[in-house]
């Protein structure tokens, strides 16, 4: 529920911040008895357990990348259900009809797990990294420069391979099974 609940979870994050700060601002810790003070620090820690994860996000991601199918059914319904494209790992038991983009593999073998899940996160941080990297190009290019470097730009993508997904946002959510990295 995620993904469907964005909204109601936003909310949520919001009052952990909110209580955060009064946790860290000593003026307004003042006004609270001890077992009130105790109380919020259940509270935080509750939410910290719930939404570390997520307390950044500020928006739907524009990917869900998911390792098994069958065990995050719910993920991969939600996320059709916003019109947020799939991609996941695809073994011979599972169902490629909601997925938009298949990766056939094995998902039950935990290298194998760990090689997409990583394979993933370093093509997002690489991707966030040169769009920083064109965001400030474009920043200290002057006027005459910014179209000398849009027609450059234009010819040095047209040399690249497509992207894996197109039209995806920067947020992606690595989605891992339960139990699989537990020891």
């Amino acid at each position: 529920g995620t993904l469907t609940n964005f909204k109601t979870i936003q909310s949520s994050v919001a009052r952990l911040k909110a209580l955060e700060k009064l946790v860290g601002d000593e003026q307004l810790r003042a006004g609270h008895t001890k077992k009130e003070l105790s109380g919020i620090d259940k509270d935080i820690e509750k939410l910290l357990f719930n939404f570390e994860g997520i307390r950044n996000m500020e928006k739907l991601p524009g990917v869900v990348f998911v390792i098994d199918t069958i065990k995050e059914s719910i993920a991969v319904h939600e996320a059709n259900r916003l019109g947020i494209p799939v991609v996941a790992v695809v073994d011979t038991n599972c169902d490629p009809g909601p997925i938009d983009y298949l990766v056939p593999g094995n998902d039950d073998s935990i290298r194998a797990i760990k090689l997409y899940a990583s394979s993933v996160a370093e093509a997002c941080f690489e991707g966030a990294r040169q769009r920083d990297e064109n965001i400030t190009a474009r920043d200290r290019a002057g006027a005459g420069e910014k179209v000398v470097a849009a027609v450059a730009e234009a010819a040095q993508a047209a040399t690249k391979p497509a992207p894996a997904f197109p039209g995806a946002g920067p947020e992606v959510i690595v989605k891992r099974p339960r139990g699989y990295f537990a020891r």
